[in-house]
């Protein structure tokens, strides 16, 4: 793969200098984010400095939105910084590079800063940064988590699921057992609130969430059966959960419910 590498300080430009070979690379300007980069003026020296190297390469000029999904001011306030500090660049003399500052959230509110290019993250999965926008009314989501029943009972009136026993049965109850948990990425903290749709209905999950298996209250899905799918996020018979609605329900964002499916659950790409 054709990699480039990210400077922001003379330590790091040092290193990839001793490298003494052909090295792609991209000097990170800290706009605000105050996370990883040099600030502008040094990022414009560096830059020149990467320039100058015989064997460096300056592919990319580049920022980072600190909350571009809901200060707008604010990340204005940054890309101005930022074009600040390209036009010095320019006004130095160096050229040819690609400058690129707008994540997802960036570069559906801001056009201005989407340069260029944009560093798409979210939005690949057809997931929104916020559930209400309406930028891009074709998004639709590019990902599905489904996995299937692998056991059906029925609890007595007073019986309990799970570890520590969150679910009582105040009457008999239909419980399934689904292949999947917290070690595939869904999160304990949606045990008793998160959903799961089987057979075209969305029902709760029941109990605490285990490692590898969690519980549905299954009683308003009569015929279920073991070997039936299924979906976390996604559409069944006109049902839909989405990675918004799983990280409401564990207290968390739609980025974190996304990164957070394992490499154990099987990738099946369409």
């Amino acid at each position: 793969a054709k990699l480039a590498l990210t400077v922001y300080d003379r330590e790091g430009l040092a290193l990839l200098k001793t490298a003494a070979t052909a090295i792609g690379v991209h000097v990170k300007v800290d706009t605000g984010m105050h996370r990883l980069g040099a600030a502008p003026e040094q990022a414009v020296q560096l830059a020149i400095e990467v320039n100058a190297d015989p064997n460096l390469r300056l592919e990319g000029f580049w920022t980072h939105f600190a909350d571009a999904d809901q200060d707008s001011a604010f990340t204005r306030e940054q890309l101005h910084t930022f074009l600040d500090a390209r036009s010095a660049l320019i006004r130095a003399g160096v050229t040819g590079f690609l400058s690129h500052a707008a994540n997802s959230p960036g570069l559906l509110r801001f056009p201005e800063a989407r340069l260029d290019l944009v560093r798409a993250g979210l939005i690949l999965y057809g997931v929104r940064p916020v559930r209400n926008w309406d930028e891009l009314p074709g998004l639709r989501p590019a990902l599905r988590w489904q996995t299937i029943v692998t056991n059906v009972l029925t609890v007595p009136a007073g019986g309990s699921v799970g570890y520590g026993r969150k679910f009582l049965a105040r009457e008999p109850a239909r419980i399934a057992t689904i292949a999947v948990g917290y070690a595939d990425g869904l999160h304990r903290r949606a045990s008793g609130s998160g959903r799961a749709i089987v057979r075209g209905v969305a029902v709760p999950i029941a109990g605490t969430i285990s490692m590898d298996q969690a519980a549905l209250d299954v009683r308003s899905v009569p015929d279920i059966a073991v070997g039936d799918v299924v979906t976390l996020i996604g559409e069944d018979g006109g049902a839909t959960l989405s990675a918004h609605d799983l990280a409401e329900a564990s207290g968390t964002i739609s980025y974190e419910v996304l990164c957070a499916i394992s490499g154990r659950v099987p990738r099946r790409y369409l």
